[in-house]
């Protein structure tokens, strides 16, 4: 037996415009959908709207006229009813078409609703659904305009790799001095010890206020850090551990930070400058370490379409937890990238910078040089980028400890050489809403004066990254 809906003959006269007696028409379910859809797609909202209220009367679950709904709603000034719809009659859809049709008018009636942050978030299930790499390469362009219109700017990202040091130990055994063994046996804590390293990086921005020169903006990160240590570094600490050697667990190498920021960017002659303020806290082995004040200040120069150099620089004052000042840092670098024809990319940068402290061993200055290059052209489904740098660290004065001399200062101070580079294949085509996958091979080797120092590390770090 056919279903029937009973339909207002005001509202069918929107439609037909035909005069007649009764209060109301006997229309079948199936001819009232499509009544409902051709009114929306003619810009009738009205009718579509009731229409698809009335079908949803009689059966809540309706995916047609969700979707007559999800549409007709934000043109009449409800776009909380449509984006309700929306987000019901995706629920109730079986096939990627259907479930891609309403994801964009939700996310349309999110935008128009004023939740451009739910709007793109939906921009994102529906690109997971795209029917064509057509649709796909649309709602891409929707979801970046979405994110150039909303204040708010938020990002996760997370990491996990395996690694023979994730707890930046030394190599050596014993301690050693200019290339001469002390007697100082170094504790097992910290060797190098294998395991995975995990970390996990928010952050939330908001932007205060801009124009077409100028834009200042409010933010918000947490970042924590996490290590498992094998059973072989695990079996090596119980083996190798004395009565005098501290416990150690995972929770000994595990760091957090907090950080509010406040900046503020201007265009400029040929370029860009900017300034920004952070303050935040600091948390090692599960417990507070620092507070800290940073002002940082960057200037960028396009120089022409290929090339262009960047200046920064920073200063950062540290706290401990009785407010007494623990340190301070500096720090400034220059950076100069360049396009080649093909598409590569050049990179070079150079930096500088310091600690300054009355804390024993800490004061130092470190210098380092970077080269960067990245493929324009994918090798098979990776877009490859390759570093290679070398860093220099002295500390002018430093001490150790020998069981014969107990405490006593290195004549020259202590200096580290660290070598390093890194590997890093993205692989955008296998995105899931707009996140693919990066794979980076990390490398890096430390000499220094002071064998507890000497190190060596390599990880294969996994992690996921933003297409868009």
């Amino acid at each position: 037996m056919q279903r029937v809906l009973k339909l207002a003959s005001a509202v069918f006269l929107l439609l037909a415009g035909a005069a007649v007696a009764q209060t109301s028409i006997d229309v079948p379910i199936a001819e009232a959908r499509a009544i409902a859809s051709q009114a929306v797609l003619s810009g009738n909202p009205e009718l579509a709207a009731q229409i698809a209220e009335r079908l949803l009367q009689v059966d809540p679950d309706d995916r047609a006229a969700l979707i007559v709904l999800a549409a007709a709603a934000p043109m009449l000034g409800r776009p909380a009813q449509g984006r309700l719809a929306g987000a019901r009659a995706f629920a109730m859809s079986s096939t990627d078409p259907e479930k891609y049709e309403a994801a964009r008018l939700t996310a349309l009636a999110a935008a128009n609703e004023g939740r451009l942050t739910l709007a793109g978030w939906w921009l994102r299930r529906a690109l997971t659904v795209a029917p064509t790499e057509a649709d796909a390469a649309q709602t891409v362009a929707d979801a970046q305009g979405i994110q150039n219109l909303n204040p708010w700017s938020s990002s996760i990202q997370f990491s996990f790799a395996p690694s023979g040091n994730v707890n930046g130990g030394g190599r050596n055994e014993f301690n050693g001095i200019d290339g001469e063994t002390v007697s100082e046996r170094i504790a097992p804590g910290d060797r190098a010890l294998s395991g995975w390293a995990g970390t996990i990086d928010l952050s939330t921005r908001y932007r205060l206020a801009a124009t077409q020169f100028y834009q200042t903006s409010l933010s918000a990160r947490a970042y924590a850090r996490g290590v498992l240590l094998s059973d072989e570094a695990l079996a090596f600490i119980a083996r190798e551990s004395t009565v005098n050697d501290p416990a150690v667990d995972n929770s000994d190498y595990a760091s957090a930070l907090f950080d509010l920021g406040l900046r503020h960017d201007r265009l400029a002659t040929a370029g860009t400058y900017g300034f920004g303020l952070d303050l935040g806290r600091a948390y090692s082995k599960a417990e507070f370490d620092y507070s800290f004040l940073r002002l940082s200040a960057d200037r960028r120069f396009v120089l022409s379409q290929s090339a262009e150099v960047s200046l920064t620089g920073s200063l950062e004052q540290r706290w401990d937890e009785d407010d007494d000042p623990l340190e301070s840092r500096y720090n400034l670098q220059g950076r100069w990238s360049y396009s080649l024809a093909g598409g590569d990319v050049v990179t070079a940068s150079l930096s500088y910078g310091g600690i300054e402290t009355d804390r024993r061993n800490t004061a130092s200055t470190s210098s380092s040089l970077q080269f960067g290059y990245r493929l324009g052209q994918a090798i098979g489904p990776a877009q490859v980028a390759f570093s290679l740098g070398v860093q220099q660290q002295t500390f002018p004065v430093f001490y150790s400890f020998s069981f014969q001399s107990g405490f006593f200062a290195i004549d020259g101070g202590r200096g580290d050489i660290r070598v390093f580079g890194s590997v890093d294949l993205f692989f955008p085509d296998y995105d899931y809403a707009g996140f693919a996958p990066v794979v980076t091979l990390n490398a890096g080797r430390t000499d220094s004066n002071v064998g507890r120092f000497d190190r060596e590390d390599m990880s294969v770090t996994f992690a996921i990254r933003s297409t868009f």
